[in-house]
């Protein structure tokens, strides 16, 4: 009886441990978050660096509509009738009982200016370039952007950014605001365009007056609206990292600012664009299905070829080919000391470009093709073969592909 009391107590006490285990759950992770990156839902178990991006993005976006709900209750609530009160509140006790009386007109001109009571919340340029990426639309954004930057010189708010784009060898309208669709599409602009012959002292402004509008080339760039409401628009050339663009500045006057200010405008949107030219590359591959040559070499080298063709025109391209390259022992080494012997000659204007294992690029405004030869001669005996040719562009061709 004892036996059967035992064995039942000892059953009990292991279903009892076992209805335990299975109520105890392993400890969850302790995940140490920011405010702002707080996890919303308790089964995340582990953060991924696209989870805090994708997050980021997220928190970046309800900001801003915090800042538009903000924004929509103090213009509702701080209107001309308040400014009203407040002014005649604050008037001095010397003004006389019967000015003071006088019944508060709703009525305005002018937008009132409550920056002393509430002031409005400024973004750092950090902060501006991020929403620009977080935005559904960057352009609308990066608009807004360059727009501050230009109104610390100029009192004008319609304008259009072009950017170069180096194959088609023209400025494209990008980033435009306050223009109508027609002139914002069509204002495509060539590198060799009559307009940019104007340019002097990095600047030029173009009149909208009858010979101009008669002309059917220029006439074709700018709608009915444009031409009615502008006098003419300012080009100011802005060098950028690795390419350049064109700021287009519409006015109602002749604008004939100082030529520190425009240096100053242009240091300006030279540096806070930086960020944005990955941005505006993108754009571009999206808008004009401009070609990307990331992952193609070739397609590098026809770039970059053609780009220096744009800024400095005619030019002698040397094909420097090493016909038994395989086969050469220690072939790595002995072409970079090829490469250290060619870079002695290269002027301010000349390029190397080292884009194959076998061949080499020389790129100048004359034809070096005797010298480097000598030099291969005589400062190269390494086992090394070479083939050198010589064509000069625009004589051989205008195909790029034809001097790679």
């Amino acid at each position: 009886m004892r036996s059967d009391n035992s064995d039942e107590k000892i059953k009990n006490s292991m279903q009892k441990d076992e209805s335990k285990l299975k109520k105890e759950e392993p400890p969850k992770k302790i995940l140490i978050l920011p405010p702002e990156l707080r996890v919303d839902k308790s089964d995340v178990q582990t953060i991924s660096p696209g989870f805090i991006r994708n997050k980021y993005i997220k928190v970046l976006i309800e900001r801003e509509e915090k800042l538009k709900i903000l924004q929509k209750k103090r213009e509702r609530i701080f209107n001309s009738e308040l400014s009203g009160l407040v002014n005649k509140i604050t008037k001095s006790k010397t003004e006389s009982p019967v000015e003071s009386s006088k019944p508060i007109s709703t009525e305005t001109t002018t937008k009132p200016d409550f920056s002393n009571i509430f002031p409005q919340e400024s973004l750092t340029d950090d902060e501006f370039i991020s929403n620009i990426y977080a935005s559904s639309n960057p352009r609308k954004k990066a608009s807004i952007y360059i727009l501050n930057i230009i109104q610390k010189y100029f009192d004008l708010k319609s304008f259009s950014f072009n950017l170069f784009f180096v194959e088609s060898g023209v400025y494209f309208p990008l980033i435009t605001y306050n223009l109508d669709r027609e002139t914002s599409t069509n204002l495509i602009i060539a590198q060799d365009d009559p307009i940019l012959s104007k340019l002097k002292d990095k600047y030029c402004f173009v009149h909208f007056n009858k010979k101009f509008i008669k002309n059917p080339f220029y006439r074709k760039k700018f709608s009915e609206i444009s031409l009615g409401k502008y006098t003419g628009f300012l080009i100011v050339p802005v060098p950028l990292e690795h390419t350049k663009a064109l700021l287009c500045l519409f006015s109602d006057t002749q604008i004939e600012p100082k030529s520190e200010t425009f240096q100053l405008l242009t240091q300006e949107l030279e540096r806070k664009t930086k960020p944005l030219l990955p941005l505006f590359q993108k754009e571009l591959h999206t808008e004009f299905g401009v070609k990307n040559y990331e992952n193609d070499l070739i397609g590098k080298v026809y770039q970059y070829i053609h780009h220096y063709i744009t800024s400095f025109g005619h030019c002698n391209i040397i094909h420097i080919k090493i016909e038994n390259y395989f086969v050469v022992i220690g072939r790595i080494f002995l072409k970079l000391k090829v490469i250290d012997e060619l870079k002695k000659i290269l002027e301010e204007t000349d390029r190397l470009v080292d884009y194959i294992h076998n061949e080499i690029l020389f790129i100048s405004q004359v034809d070096k093709k005797e010298e480097i030869s000598k030099i291969l001669d005589e400062n190269c005996k390494n086992g090394f073969v070479y083939d050198v040719v010589s064509m000069s562009y625009f004589e051989d061709g205008k195909n790029l592909y034809f001097y790679l």
